[in-house]
């Protein structure tokens, strides 16, 4: 079986979170036309299940960001909205040395 995690497909402004998946990983990959597309590999740790999303769709990983157990639809896990802003700008995580 896959090592997996979660990751929440929300929405980037009201921060509501339209679906919980179970993913091995998250990828920026390219369409024979040139386009761009995040794509969620071997979902629920199936080898061959992927998931394509557009570009523009917000996907983090859940239990890197994401507290669900906060009252309201989207919060930040505390001390995280630095790397959080980070995260959702370049699409992956900065070392502690600022190399990137």
């Amino acid at each position: 079986m896959i090592e997996t995690r979660e990751y929440f497909v929300y929405h980037r402004k009201t921060g509501e979170i339209y679906e919980k998946i179970q993913a091995y990983c998250k990828k920026l990959l390219y369409k024979p036309d040139g386009t761009e597309w995040w794509v969620l590999e071997h979902i629920d740790g199936d080898f061959g299940k992927s998931k394509w999303f557009d570009k523009d769709v917000a996907i983090c990983v859940g239990k890197c960001y994401l507290d669900p157990s906060k009252p309201s639809q989207y919060k930040l896990k505390d001390g995280t909205q630095k790397e959080f802003d980070f995260f959702v700008k370049n699409g992956y995580i900065k070392d502690n040395t600022g190399t990137g």
